[in-house]
């Protein structure tokens, strides 16, 4: 009887070890090729395009899809929801092997759950997913989807190296994608452009390099004092760039706070995400107004324009600083929002004085 007992358990933890499925171990090893490209699968993805190579990987490692059957939408730009719906993806077949996600109303309201829920983004961080992403939000979003241990670094890229990422906490993750060589900046001096909106085809490159650490790049950048420029024409163009964000750290901050002032706790979230992006503006001033000080100073030619680059660059500093002060008590820092609104302004004025002091310079 014992040996019968004995023989049925032992029979039966066997059937158990058969039927229990194999759950995958979190790994880069779990993204695999599922599907197959085919050569003119798309209409506007030709084989001689930069990025048709990355297309095919992102479509074959079930990463991106195209806009219809036909076209991948390669000048098209990528939305907050898909960024965080690859990110999501990327972060699932890491940790399980698969990227499985219920049909959900709106499509994309099952990935900002997983992401939510696995730490890739947080509660409020976007106002409005239809908005189209920046480069900044993406490197922030897909910095978040993978362990650090796969991000390590294959290039030394110094804190201060990027020369229009600021020096601050918030633009980490853009130094960790450019050490990891996932990203490389779309100049030779390394700009990353983070404000700037982002394209299908350019985020074929980036999925692509976090799911498989063989195509990511080894890199240098060039470091100067007034890094990415070498004429005139790029000195004026790092000056509007700086009066360009600047007018948008304005824009942002005016309306923060119009939402600050509202009895409705929506206009108040809205208002602390204006504020946020108030802020990231104003960091891109200070580097921009930063490389384009530090050439007017090493070139005689353009020294009458030092002054003015110079007071705004210290201006821009301040109204970083003013806004992460009213960020942090909105309600009780009036003198804080004055004193922000006004150096905006006079960096803006210090600013066009320089590039029309600039453009009259033969």
């Amino acid at each position: 009887m014992k040996k019968t007992i004995s023989f049925i358990l032992s029979f039966m933890l066997t059937i158990s070890l058969i039927a229990t499925p194999a759950f995958a171990e979190a790994g880069m090893s779990n993204f695999k090729r599922t599907l197959s490209y085919t050569e003119g699968k798309y209409t506007d993805v030709s084989s001689s395009d930069w990025f048709s190579k990355n297309v095919a990987d992102a479509y074959e490692y079930n990463l991106m899809q195209g806009m219809s059957e036909n076209t991948f939408g390669a000048s098209s730009y990528v939305r907050i929801s898909e960024a965080v719906a690859m990110a999501a993806r990327l972060h699932s077949i890491y940790t399980t092997g698969k990227a499985d996600f219920s049909m959900s109303t709106p499509w994309y309201k099952s990935y900002v759950d997983y992401a939510l829920a696995n730490g890739i983004i947080s509660e409020r961080r976007f106002e409005n997913y239809e908005l189209y992403a920046t480069r900044y939000q993406v490197a922030e979003i897909f910095a978040a989807s993978m362990p650090s241990s796969e991000l390590k670094a294959i290039n030394n890229i110094n804190i201060g190296d990027i020369p229009d990422v600021s020096l601050e906490t918030p633009y980490q993750c853009v130094y960790t994608l450019y050490s990891a060589g996932v990203l490389t900046g779309k100049t030779d001096a390394g700009n990353f452009f983070p404000a700037e909106n982002i394209l299908r085809n350019e985020m074929a490159v980036v999925v692509t390099r976090m799911a498989n650490a063989e195509l990511r790049v080894k890199f240098s950048i060039n470091t100067s004092p007034s890094e990415g420029i070498g004429s005139k024409a790029q000195l004026v163009t790092t000056v509007d760039n700086a009066r360009q964000s600047i007018v948008l750290a304005l824009e942002r901050y005016i309306a923060a706070c119009s939402g600050f002032s509202s009895p409705k706790l929506e206009d108040r979230m809205a208002a602390q995400i204006a504020l946020e992006k108030s802020y990231e503006y104003a960091l891109m001033a200070t580097q921009h107004t930063m490389n384009a000080a530090n050439y007017c100073k090493s070139n005689n030619k353009y020294s009458s324009a030092y002054d003015d680059l110079y007071n705004s660059y210290l201006g821009c500093i301040e109204t970083a600083k003013y806004i992460k002060a009213v960020a942090a008590a909105p309600v009780a820092s009036t003198t804080d929002w004055l004193s922000a609104k006004t150096l905006m302004n006079g960096c803006g004025e210090a600013l066009s004085r320089a590039a029309d002091t600039i453009k009259a310079i033969s």
